[in-house]
């Protein structure tokens, strides 16, 4: 039998009721024949959605924090160690090899703080100065 559905066509929230669906004990043959596909596709929606459930409810990962190391959360890091801990690049390689288990040239650190240096130019020169009269002069020093 040709599917006129295929499962690509399945959107997300589609596959996750059908795993759900599955899992309560619903006719795998019938839940098929409702989207048009075959049996083996029903199984392994119902196969992800037990493991989904599964590991949600494991108290072994209750309260323990999810950390996304993206791009942005990296560069986030390297102006942190660099600006605020005052590290220099040397360090704050070390810092994310030691941390995250990433390797980083000098040259993408370097960038990445150029970068972040331009855009606080940026936002310096964009303020207006000149209705300033008095300055708070001990505080530079």
């Amino acid at each position: 039998m040709a599917n006129s559905t295929t499962n690509s066509s399945i959107t997300n929230e589609q596959r996750i009721i059908l795993g759900c669906r599955a899992l309560v004990r619903e006719n795998i043959s019938g839940l098929a024949r409702e989207l048009n596909t075959n049996c083996e596709f029903i199984y392994a929606q119902r196969d992800k959605a037990y493991q989904m459930l599964h590991e949600s409810f494991n108290d072994s990962g209750i309260n323990k924090p999810v950390l996304v190391l993206n791009k942005e959360f990296l560069e986030k890091s390297i102006i942190g160690c660099m600006v605020i801990c005052k590290d220099s690049t040397e360090d704050t390689q070390e810092f994310l090899n030691k941390i995250y288990d990433i390797n980083i040239s000098t040259g993408n650190i370097s960038n990445i703080i150029n970068r972040a240096a331009n855009k606080a130019k940026e936002f310096n020169e964009s303020i207006p100065l000149n209705q300033i009269k008095v300055g708070a002069h001990d505080e530079i020093f």
